[in-house]
């Protein structure tokens, strides 16, 4: 029965609008997959295109930063070892400054020394000598005897010289043990109270004797000046420490620190010849302290200079470095900013396009600053053109291909009317058939037991005639009253169970049922049918041969089963 194809294109159209609106509330409906998919799986939700374009500019100007960043670290590293290796550079010209000056000292003495008016005891003329040194030099010279009695001093009138103080003796007596000369260490005069020093030369030998020591007095006031000669950079201070650790000069509040111990940290750092160290003054500040020991005297050089004043390249390297990252951050900030909103609207109306085209609706083309946006927005309006054609050639399709369906679903329940039809007809045929082939059997039994009747009688004959024999002979024998009569009854019985065999046989092949066949031997089937007597196989010894040479294979034949009547 076929289908009545009342209006397809109608219904196609209907099904098709269904669809559509299907889809599309299905869209509506779905989730954003990116954002899902970040929420399922734990991550941060995705970000816009301005702040992706933000991070590129921050990851580009990050390692320029810090780049900059290191070479200025390393600018400011090596400007504070400058600085560390200038203040030990400075302390080793102030200790050698200080050498030269305590070596034109001695010098002056060697060469007082030598004075003829010394050597004639000529005090009063050798004193005119020390005071023309004195006006000339800066410098006081004493002239004391070898018991440490002074003789005269430029310091006092000729004939009034005051007595060597105490803390001379110990260096007058290594004069005179070592015969070398020795600067002494800070001490206060007798007359003055004043924080001086002595230079003591080597002793004065008039004849073989040693006779006098003469030592030249210097104000430290006098080794200010030495000290400032030297040019520091402001901020940096220079001092002169004796070998007890008393400050001796600085360059700058003099009078605060003059004769005044310095701290405990300076001390256990300044064992070496030179050196650097940081550490703290005696009021507490951070300081970098260089220092350079005086090879003649034994005293410390050293200039000081403030934590802050020495690591302030580093400190300005830092505010250059913040500099530079926000005079170029904000610019880098604002062209990404910029940049990106740019980007963002050209890929806000690449998604409306995107958009456009899944509705089914017209797309046209898009212009923006971005040649690439331009490109991708001018194939999202060359694919809108090719999915409406394409939409519109499926269409025509899917309305041929549903007549075609139609058309085709008649047919094929025509066809399969036709199928069950014949199928009844041949299932009848077969039937037909079977009964009619069962019957045939039945009757070529029928016939082949009729051809071979004859031959069954004969041979059932054979059999009645063994089985009457063995009577009679039997009967012949208990007649004469002879009892040997068995064999005569063995040969009766094996003849009647031969004919029940036979008559078995032949109910076996009339009956209508299926045979299940074995395979026997032919052969020995024959010879067992044809030994009914001695006597009857006389007869057949030449059909029995011809027997035995057809049935020389085995064959498969149903078994003959018993029967009792």
């Amino acid at each position: 029965m076929s289908r009545p194809l009342s209006d397809p294109r109608h219904a196609g159209s209907i099904a098709r609008n269904d669809d559509h609106d299907a889809l599309h509330r299905e869209a509506e409906a779905r989730p954003n997959p990116p954002a899902s998919q970040a929420k399922d799986e734990g991550l941060k939700p995705p970000r816009p295109l301005r702040w992706q374009f933000l991070t590129l500019f921050v990851g580009l100007l990050v390692p320029t930063l810090l780049f900059v960043g290191i070479l200025l670290w390393r600018f400011a590293a090596s400007e504070r070892t400058r600085v560390e290796q200038d203040v030990q550079i400075r302390a080793h010209g102030l200790s050698v400054a200080f050498d030269r000056e305590i070596h034109g000292v001695l010098s002056t003495l060697q060469a007082l020394a030598t004075s003829p008016s010394l050597a004639a005891h000529d005090l009063p003329a050798f004193y005119a000598q020390m005071q023309e040194i004195t006006r000339l030099q800066g410098i006081n010279i004493n002239l004391r005897r070898i018991d440490g009695t002074a003789a005269l001093t430029t310091r006092a009138p000729l004939g009034t010289a005051a007595p060597a103080p105490l803390a001379l003796a110990e260096i007058d007596g290594e004069v005179l043990r070592t015969g070398v000369a020795v600067v002494s260490n800070v001490f206060l005069t007798s007359v003055s109270k004043q924080p001086v020093f002595q230079i003591v030369g080597a002793p004065i030998r008039i004849g073989e004797t040693p006779t006098y020591l003469l030592a030249a007095s210097l104000d430290l006031d006098h080794l200010v000046a030495t000290t400032r000669r030297e040019d520091l950079p402001s901020g940096w201070i220079g001092s002169l420490v004796d070998r007890n650790g008393i400050v001796a000069v600085r360059t700058e509040r003099q009078e605060d620190f003059v004769g005044k111990l310095t701290s405990s940290d300076f001390r256990t750092h300044t064992v070496d010849d030179a050196g650097r160290y940081y550490g703290r003054n005696r009021v507490g500040q951070d300081v970098l302290v260089g220092y350079g020991k005086s090879k003649l005297t034994g005293w410390t050089a050293a200039v000081v200079v403030d934590r802050e004043l020495a690591e302030a390249p580093l400190q300005r390297s830092i505010m250059i470095l913040l500099g530079m990252g926000l005079v170029l951050g904000l610019p880098v900030v604002g062209i990404a900013f910029g940049v990106g909103q740019r980007v963002d609207r050209a890929m806000r109306r690449l998604g409306d396009g995107a958009e456009a085209i899944g509705q089914g609706s017209q797309v046209e083309a898009i212009v923006t600053p971005i040649l690439e946006v331009n490109r991708i927005g001018t194939a999202l309006a060359t694919a809108a053109l090719q999915l409406q054609a394409r939409t519109r050639e499926r269409e025509v399709a899917e309305l041929a291909l549903r007549d075609l369906n139609l058309a085709l679903e008649d047919r094929v329940a025509a066809r399969t009317q036709e199928l069950d039809d014949a199928n009844r007809a041949l299932i009848g045929e077969m039937q037909s058939r079977e009964t009619a082939e069962a019957q045939l059997r039945q009757l070529q039994k029928m016939e082949a037991v009729g051809q071979l009747t004859g031959g069954i009688a004969h041979d059932f004959n054979n059999m009645l005639a063994i089985v009457i024999g063995s009577l009679n002979l039997i009967r012949k024998r208990m007649a004469r009253g002879e009892s040997d009569i068995e064999r005569f009854i063995d040969v009766a019985t094996d003849g009647a169970n031969r004919a029940a065999s036979l008559t078995q046989r032949l109910l076996a092949f009339s009956r209508q049922q299926p045979l299940a066949p074995e395979p026997i031997d032919a052969n020995k089937l024959v010879s067992g049918v044809g030994d009914p007597a001695p006597h009857a196989r006389r007869g057949h010894r030449v059909g029995d041969r011809a027997c035995r040479r057809l049935m020389a294979h085995p064959c498969r034949c149903e078994p003959i089963r018993e029967c009792h009547p």
